[in-house]
């Protein structure tokens, strides 16, 4: 077993079989594996159901199917600029942030979550992370401090450090909340087989880790260049 995970993993409950739905666009999640596999050094996936689906690869390039112009454009800019891209979310109602040496979001993110970057910006923090889901949960990491959406998550977090060290990756997603630590990763919900044996069986040590809505997943180091994938 990766040594990430000589620990037990808390916080977690019953698996969930592994399928994909039955809507999923076979062509984009070909376009993008493909994109990937012609390409080292992936450091983001987002995937969603009816907002499309990307990969962040090398320092600001993007294959990308079925996003929102608006996002396109933004990320296209920051290409032209050779601005580097670290990562994407995009929720499943659509909303959307690009980190990197920029951070931008799409007009309708939650006005608190955009205050709060804004704040740690302001007191020069490096944000690591910010995830959200379209309930409005959501966090903001950043190297030394982090906040989140609710008391209930913060305590997870908290919890998460408390137990497995420095806190890497915060992912809000659509069926789960995991945190990425630098000794072990913790989830709120259920998650697949195929996600947990690959994730126990790594040969690397993650310091990204996200889970989509149909259990398709994606865990990375980008600082080594090692990242695995299934959808």
């Amino acid at each position: 077993m990766n040594k990430f995970f000589k620990r037990i993993l808390i916080f977690f409950s019953l698996f969930l079989p592994f399928a994909l739905n039955a809507e999923t666009n076979k062509e984009s999640r070909e376009f993008i594996a493909r994109s990937i596999a012609r390409n080292n050094g992936t450091k983001a996936i987002s995937i969603t159901k009816n907002h499309g689906m990307l990969a962040v690869y090398k320092k600001c390039n993007v294959a990308a199917a079925d996003i929102s112009n608006q996002l396109i454009d933004n990320l296209q800019q920051m290409n032209d600029n050779h601005e580097e891209i670290r990562d994407v979310h995009i929720a499943e109602d659509g909303r959307w942030m690009i980190l990197g040496e920029s951070i931008v979001f799409s007009p309708d993110c939650n006005q608190e979550l955009m205050n709060t970057v804004k704040d740690f910006l302001d007191k020069d923090e490096k944000i690591l992370s910010i995830s959200f889901n379209a309930d409005d949960d959501w966090c903001v990491l950043s190297e030394t401090k982090f906040k989140c959406s609710s008391k209930e998550m913060s305590d997870f977090v908290l919890r998460a450090f408390e137990l497995y060290g420095n806190v890497k990756y915060v992912f809000v997603g659509p069926l789960n909340t995991i945190i990425t630590c630098e000794n072990s990763a913790v989830w709120t919900k259920k998650v697949s087989q195929e996600f947990y044996d690959k994730l126990t069986n790594a040969d690397f040590i993650p310091t990204v880790i996200k889970y989509f809505y149909d259990g398709s997943y994606f865990f990375a180091n980008p600082q080594e260049g090692r990242s695995t994938f299934s959808f």
